[in-house]
């Protein structure tokens, strides 16, 4: 990416987010008046009176929303300082951290190991009960392949 699309990319940025403050602002000015509700549609409209002369900077409602999130959302209280020593007691037990779930090491591997050997002992009773008898070792050295 050149010097001049970055600088660009920056530039429609910075206009994006000035225009989204201005239409907090309204918005912010539209809800005291009206005793903390907005009309319906009233950002959509904003948004098409402030973005008249720059449709390709893409302002949508979800954009406005994020901002008055932000705005409403207080700082985090960071004034209490806590140690350890008073949120814990010696005689608390703290639990291990849990490991991610999912199927056991090896799992796979056992799970082909007992199909085979099912499908063995089928073979198996099978050729018991047919006139041809089949003998067990045959059947026998698959398993010793599989392990």
């Amino acid at each position: 990416m050149t010097n001049y699309q970055q600088t660009a990319k920056r530039v429609a940025k910075a206009a994006k987010n000035q225009i989204i403050s201005s239409i907090c602002d309204e918005l912010d000015k539209v809800k005291e008046s009206n005793s903390g509700v907005l009309k319906y549609g009233i950002i959509s409209n904003l948004i098409s009176q402030y973005t008249i002369g720059a449709p390709q900077l893409k302002i949508t409602r979800h954009d406005i929303r994020n901002r008055l999130k932000k705005r409403n959302t207080p700082p985090p209280n960071n004034d209490v300082a806590l140690e350890v020593d008073d949120v814990l007691d010696k005689d608390d037990v703290v639990a291990a951290p849990r490991g991610n779930g999912g199927r056991p090491k090896g799992a796979t591997k056992g799970k082909d190991f007992n199909c085979t050997v099912a499908i063995i002992a089928a073979k198996n009773e099978v050729a018991m009960q047919t006139p041809l008898a089949f003998p067990l070792k045959y059947f026998a050295s698959e398993l010793r392949e599989v392990a």
